[in-house]
């Protein structure tokens, strides 16, 4: 059984003190030793196995105010990068990233902002949580990788939702608004998925930051992100 060390290394203290119902099971145990075998013998997103939980690091539990749910990372595909990749010719060439940026240029920086972090680390470490559905892609196979990973998935969410009542959920896309009615006393804000808009050669003109600003402004005094 993996033990309270490796998950707090993982994950962070208090993420893994909050998922310790789902941590401290067969099932996490199996999920960990099927992706390193994945790994072992694909090709597999994000690239680099050490990256799998970058977000929970990068965001401690006590900072998360804003959770962004996703489908899952890889290069061009889904709505974030490959999990803070910073190269930015693999992370301009996703196309739900490259209309984030956009959208977030037009409404806050005149339509260009060239010191836009393109890996959206900036973003996490400000209390961005990027909860994708799959923490982890097979190369060309959407979707591979989503059965293993609900059972977490959706322990991570009902963790929040208990005990972190007034988190701000992005909900992009039909597959992520599912998640709505699970959301009791959390404040959500929805829109299509940037993905499908960039597949459509679309503009994606998503009015959640603005929402949340204000938000974060009636339940703080000030705006919490810097989008």
């Amino acid at each position: 059984m993996l033990g309270k060390q490796y998950w707090i290394e993982q994950l962070g203290e208090k993420w893994a003190l909050n998922l310790k119902g789902v941590l401290n099971t067969p099932y996490m145990e199996k999920l960990i030793n099927y992706i390193n075998i994945e790994y072992a013998l694909k090709t597999i997103y994000p690239s680099n196995l050490t990256t799998i939980f970058n977000t929970f690091k990068e965001c401690p539990w006590d900072d998360v105010k804003v959770v962004i749910i996703g489908k899952e990372p890889g290069f061009n595909v889904g709505i974030f990068p490959e999990l803070h990749s910073d190269s930015y010719i693999d992370n301009i060439h996703n196309g739900s990233l490259y209309n984030i940026a956009r959208c977030v240029e037009r409404e806050y920086y005149n339509g260009l902002n060239l010191d836009f972090d393109l890996s959206l680390s900036s973003w996490n470490k400000q209390g961005v949580l990027f909860l994708s559905k799959a923490l982890t892609v097979r190369s060309g196979e959407s979707g591979s990788h989503l059965a293993p990973w609900k059972k977490f998935h959706d322990a991570v969410i009902a963790s929040i939702v208990e005990y972190k009542p007034g988190t701000i959920f992005f909900l992009w896309g039909e597959e992520a608004q599912e998640h709505a009615d699970k959301l009791n006393n959390q404040h959500v804000f929805s829109w299509e998925c940037p993905h499908v808009a960039s597949i459509e050669r679309r503009d994606w003109k998503c009015p959640n930051f603005k929402q949340a600003d204000k938000l974060m402004i009636s339940l703080y005094g000030e705006n919490q992100i810097q989008w």
